[in-house]
């Protein structure tokens, strides 16, 4: 928490090494932190998850999935998006055991969150 702003998501040595950068593109105000939401549950997963999702405002948007070392494994979204609540469904079975970044970039910003599969 800083200076009334709270950061959603940010880099380390690690993620910068790898050019990977899950900081969000704007800074989220804690007036809009509640509107831009990212979840999913069951995590961990085994078989199936499901991703919920809430965008303030209606604009060209991306849900991806990326793994630990930061490479793209699928595109979920990639089109325009309307305001408000949104859930996508993901299958796990096909995917290896471990920690994956779900990370959704809006006009209002960019905010990731660390999932996890088990078998």
């Amino acid at each position: 928490h800083v200076r009334g702003r709270t950061q959603l998501a940010g880099t380390s040595g690690w993620s910068l090494l790898k050019n990977f950068n899950t900081a969000p593109s704007k800074e989220v105000s804690e007036e809009n932190s509640s509107q831009l939401s990212l979840s999913n549950h069951p995590n961990p997963s085994r078989s199936e998850t499901t991703i919920d999702f809430t965008t303030p405002h209606s604009g060209f948007g991306s849900l991806k999935l990326f793994d630990i070392l930061g490479r793209e494994i699928r595109t979920l979204i990639s089109e325009y998006i309307e305001s408000g609540d949104r859930e996508v469904n993901l299958k796990t079975s096909d995917l290896p055991e471990g920690t994956y970044i779900l990370k959704l970039e809006t006009s209002d910003g960019i905010i990731s969150k660390r999932m996890q599969i088990v078998k």
